[in-house]
């Protein structure tokens, strides 16, 4: 899909800078909508473009897709299971700071200089100047370097990666963001985390399209361009596909890391699942004539440890996940429930826990695991225990961040 159709097709010069000379600037478009494909050429010119002689603005808008920061949790920050359903992808940057949505109406900007030319707050000033100068909007730049629309809305947010002599300063704009799927992806539904990764600070938000309808990601690319070329010569747009692995050698491979379940999932810091249950006083303990049809306890049934009575029926879950793989998985049924023999280890029975150790927290392979639950639990109709069981797993299940379908 291009998004830009007047500009340039690049040539591969990476020319050396000359001693003391002031570095020019290249505009790059990429003509392709998918997240790792661009991340992957910010990557490759971060790691490869001779920066000290050139500064790139490249810019670039995607299909829908979540983007986490290189410190975040991926389960914490979205609704995993409904991007999914919906076909929105989930990626993981090389940068830090908070997670943000993308669509076709969000363009995203990355400046790529060398250390002594990076500066956040110019690249910024830079798009106000730009924005401002075409459309009667009041867009500001406050003291977190969050662009601010209307003085209360964000329409921007910003990261940055730095290394050695090499930078880069990316942000999101929202033009015209779908933000009723935003709202619904980045709301996750998991609950009784415990985790250190950064986590991102929610903010009100607004489309720039709301104060300028006029504005289109084409003319915003274009102002754009010319404020960050207006000194140089060559004015310029450049359209670059970012899977053009001859220009830009070994992208490919950096894609596929992009892209792969080990970078995504498998880099999120360790962290911890801890909920309890509590027995609704709706639900018999005696085998059901439908097995697998009890309802699903509610977030009324939730009860902190100490809320919780022994004479009750509960059950205590706790995960620790390591790699984006379950480390320990226990599950604990107070001496309350009524069971023929002990709880906990009929329990353990059915959903044999210890097959969880160890395991990635993928679809495919969480439904194969569940699977084997549920045959376990066929086992058990018309059983005494057969409604105790089938309660406890559904508990289970709820608790877990990939539950497989």
């Amino acid at each position: 899909m291009r998004f830009w159709a007047g500009a340039k097709h690049v040539s591969r010069t990476f020319s050396k800078a000359v001693h003391g000379s002031k570095p020019k600037k290249l505009v790059y478009i990429s003509t392709s909508a998918d997240i790792f494909e661009n991340l992957a050429l910010e990557e490759w010119l971060y790691e490869n473009a001779d920066l000290p002689s050139t500064e790139y603005l490249l810019m670039w808008r995607n299909a829908p897709a979540v983007v986490v920061g290189r410190h975040q949790n991926p389960w914490t920050e979205c609704n995993v299971v409904e991007t999914q359903t919906r076909g929105v992808a989930v990626a993981r940057r090389n940068s830090g700071g908070g997670t943000v949505f993308h669509d076709e109406g969000n363009l995203n900007l990355s400046f790529l200089k060398s250390r002594s030319h990076y500066d956040r707050r110019q690249n910024l000033s830079l798009v106000v100047r730009a924005l401002t100068a075409s459309w009667d909007i009041d867009l500001d730049l406050n003291a977190r370097d969050d662009l601010i629309l209307d003085g209360v809305y964000k329409v921007s947010g910003t990261a940055s990666k730095l290394g050695g002599q090499r930078t880069y300063h990316h942000f999101t704009l929202m033009l015209d963001v779908n933000t009723h799927i935003l709202g619904h992806l980045l709301h996750s539904p998991l609950e009784g985390v415990d985790s250190k990764a950064t986590r991102s600070v929610p903010a009100l938000v607004k489309n720039l399209r709301e104060a300028a309808p006029e504005m289109t990601a084409e003319n915003a690319i274009h102002v754009i361009s010319q404020e960050f070329l207006k000194d140089e010569t060559d004015k310029c747009v450049h359209s670059v596909d970012p899977t053009d692995d001859s220009h830009f050698p070994g992208v490919i491979a950096i894609q596929q890391r992009l892209k792969s379940w080990e970078w995504v999932y498998g880099k999120t810091p360790r962290f911890a699942i801890t909920r309890n249950f509590i027995k609704p006083s709706s639900l018999s303990l005696r085998p059901s004539s439908s097995p697998g049809s009890l309802p699903t306890p509610s977030s009324s049934a939730l009860q902190s440890p100490q809320q919780i009575s022994t004479s009750d029926c509960s059950i205590r879950i706790h995960l620790q996940i390591d790699k984006g793989r379950i480390h320990t998985l226990s599950a604990d049924l107070s001496p309350g429930c009524c069971c023929h023999g002990n709880a906990s280890s009929l329990l353990s029975r059915v959903t044999q826990l210890q097959a969880f150790d160890g395991k990635p927290l993928e679809e495919d392979e969480m439904k194969s695991l569940w699977d084997s639950v549920q045959r376990n639990l066929e086992a058990e109709r018309g059983s005494e225990d057969e409604s105790l069981l089938v309660w406890a797993v559904k508990c289970l299940k709820q608790c877990m961040p990939c539950p497989g379908r």
